[in-house]
């Protein structure tokens, strides 16, 4: 699950800017953050390094991804998971 909040950060400057979250939920309901990812592109390539991060850090096997129409993710899952 990935979801998107719009945040104030303080670098060199205040800006906002969009925080993703990866939010894994297992078979017993659990629910756990599995990585967050600041500003990044909206485009199947961009959320491929998301996908391929998630898949290094250990999440393998994955039955459903629910979106909420970022463009590009459902593309980029498909092809990171395609037995989901």
């Amino acid at each position: 699950y990935l979801d998107g909040l719009y945040v104030k950060l303080k670098r060199s400057t205040v800006s906002g800017e969009v925080i993703y979250f990866a939010m894994g939920i297992d078979e017993e309901g659990r629910r756990q953050i599995l990585g967050f990812y600041i500003g990044g592109q909206e485009s199947s390539n961009g959320w491929k390094d998301v996908l391929k991060d998630l898949y290094n850090r250990g999440v393998h096997e994955v039955l459903l991804g629910v979106f909420d129409g970022l463009p590009g993710l459902d593309e980029a899952f498909k092809e990171a998971y395609p037995q989901a």
